[in-house]
């Protein structure tokens, strides 16, 4: 049992961690180790989760990019995952944040901290729970990479029946 290898260890801190393993918040549990006590937390929150109550505090989110625009020096991404989505946005004034940033593609796994802020007026989004805040980037990892996608699943753009049927597995995700 880990927690048996490390009493010094504090019953408190001992019962935080096997809380985020239960939730599910430490997935890799063999890169804990309990001498630096360096466990990996891969999220804080799932996206739906992020909402008005979390405004200005930091919180850390992983997931898929499941779409990315650049609107003129601000990046936007939409990511994904198995809650929905939650908009993420990346600021010039932080010149190595944005450089990698402007790496990102879609399907690329993500694992992104950040400040929550409510979107400026007039830009809310009423069809996602998350829509009426946004997430201000201040590190990003990028955990794994995609290749282009040969047809599009995050919008209908027609698709001729053998390359549906080639690639089957990703028309089933269209909507």
């Amino acid at each position: 049992n880990i927690f048996q290898e490390d009493l010094t260890l504090g019953v408190e801190e001992v019962k935080k961690i096997k809380k985020c393993i239960f939730d599910g918040y430490i997935h890799n549990l063999a890169q804990w180790s309990p001498g630096n006590r360096s466990y990996i937390m891969q999220r804080t929150h799932y996206n739906q989760q992020t909402n008005q109550n979390l405004v200005n505090e930091t919180i850390q989110v992983c997931g898929w990019v499941h779409h990315r625009r650049d609107h003129g020096g601000i990046i936007f991404i939409d990511c994904r995952d198995r809650s929905g989505l939650l908009q993420v946005v990346f600021n010039p004034d932080q010149p190595e944040l944005f450089k990698k940033a402007e790496t990102l593609r879609n399907e690329y796994v993500v694992q992104i901290s950040g400040k929550v802020c409510l979107r400026p007026k007039g830009t809310e989004n009423v069809n996602l729970k998350s829509g009426a805040v946004e997430l201000q980037a201040t590190q990003l990892i990028i955990l794994n990479t995609s290749a282009p996608l040969p047809i599009s699943i995050d919008a209908y753009t027609p698709v001729s029946e053998e390359v549906a049927l080639r690639y089957r597995y990703l028309d089933l995700r269209r909507p």
